[in-house]
């Protein structure tokens, strides 16, 4: 247990930021980018997300299994802004 806690936060800070790069690129040369996420990938994609300085830069995103609350989505919680990219 004390492992997902490590992944957790090694995420949240290295991961998502590494990741935000290459997606703000992308959607500034597509028509349309669509992400699909797995588990604790649905925790960096939306991380990545919160970070994309609230551009709209995904057009569909599934998040499969993601090891994010449903609730974390909503209003004045974790990854709102995340749904606003």
């Amino acid at each position: 247990m004390l492992e997902w806690w490590q992944v957790k936060t090694r995420s949240n800070y290295s991961i998502a930021r590494v990741f935000r790069f290459p997606t703000e690129a992308l959607a500034g040369t597509v028509n349309s980018l669509d992400m699909m996420t797995h588990s604790l990938g649905g925790r960096v994609g939306l991380k990545a997300l919160k970070e994309c300085s609230g551009q709209r830069v995904i057009r569909n995103y599934y998040c499969t299994a993601a090891a994010v609350d449903n609730e974390n989505l909503e209003p004045g919680e974790e990854f709102f802004e995340s749904a606003q990219s």
